[in-house]
């Protein structure tokens, strides 16, 4: 499951404008990539700043994934499109599904018509 996380888009009007720009660019690429059920988009409330004195806001996406490949065909396929941003990747060990992670809520069966509210 890649996850696109937006970083440092709050700092500034310009840069809530250019977040929903990206984030469009970003799922309908996923969704030609065929990842559009698998993929998720994360908006991170965050600053970036450069270091350089005059605090350069530095906004950028993060792709988190368990595949090599498909990390790579995000980027190149976003690289394509000139998303015009930073772009780091990530290498996740594992995606656990919270169906596999176990749970104390209680399952929608659990509940019948017949007991007492």
């Amino acid at each position: 499951m890649p996850n696109i996380m937006f970083y440092g888009f709050d700092s500034d009007t310009i840069y809530v404008a250019l977040l929903r720009s990206k984030m469009n660019m970003v799922i309908e690429t996923m969704r030609e990539l065929g990842l559009g059920q698998e993929a998720v988009v994360t908006t991170v409330n965050s600053e970036c700043f450069a270091c350089d004195g005059e605090q350069t806001p530095s906004p950028y996406i993060r792709i988190c994934g368990t595949s090599p490949t498909e990390i790579n065909a995000i980027v190149e396929a976003l690289r394509a499109k000139k998303l015009g941003i930073d772009c780091e990747t990530i290498l996740l060990t594992d995606f656990i599904p919270g169906d596999q992670m176990g749970s104390d809520e209680p399952d929608d069966d659990d509940f019948t018509d017949d007991e007492p509210t």
